[in-house]
């Protein structure tokens, strides 16, 4: 995961687009969608089939808090 500067906590823009953030987003992304999947019961949530590279593409503007 990308280590953050300054002991400060910021929202920031992150570049989703770098690996190492694709990579910490889609972990993050893959564990609340096993949560999701298994309170309605639904093993094969579209979410869960996510990559890096689908997580770098999507062009979405992720925060760092």
């Amino acid at each position: 995961m990308m280590k953050r500067k300054g002991k400060k906590r910021m929202i920031q823009e992150i570049n989703i687009a770098a690996s190492g953030w694709a990579e910490a987003v889609l972990r993050l992304q893959l564990r609340s969608y096993a949560v999701e999947a298994e309170l309605i019961g639904w093993a094969n949530l579209p979410p869960l089939q996510d990559t890096v590279v689908c997580c770098s593409s999507a062009g979405n503007g992720f925060l760092d808090i």
